[in-house]
């Protein structure tokens, strides 16, 4: 949310240097575009905060570009959990249950050398 799309190749890219199966979780914020409802209500105001304390939101991805991003980096495993994949898991079933956020958790690991197709992590072949 906070780091130019360069300091986030720049993090990944150091993170793809450890060893394979090390695992790294990351939140990111969607775009305004993706939102809708009380979600982008929610996410407006809370972009709004941050901009006025001096933390504009720079980055915002939607949930493929985020895989791919890790994916160029040489991570894979990647699992991307949001207000849909929470409801399901933890209030399957109930209707009266509405997450709302804009926030998203990512997780993924280091992949090894043999499974990267023209990735470069960093470790040696």
């Amino acid at each position: 949310m906070y780091l130019t799309l360069d300091a986030i190749h720049a993090a990944l890219a150091t993170m793809a240097r450890c060893r394979p199966g090390t695992g790294v979780v990351l939140t990111y914020n969607q775009p305004p575009a993706a939102l809708a409802g009380s979600t982008a209500q929610i996410a407006a105001a809370f972009a709004g905060l941050a901009a006025e304390m001096g933390e504009p939101f720079i980055s915002r991805f939607l949930p493929g570009q985020i895989a791919q991003l890790l994916s160029e980096h040489g991570f894979g495993q990647v699992t991307d959990f949001g207000p849909d994949e929470a409801r399901a898991a933890y209030f399957r079933g109930r209707a009266d249950i509405e997450i709302a956020g804009a926030q998203r958790l990512v997780a993924a690991t280091v992949a090894p050398a043999s499974a990267l197709s023209g990735h470069s992590t960093g470790q040696p072949a």
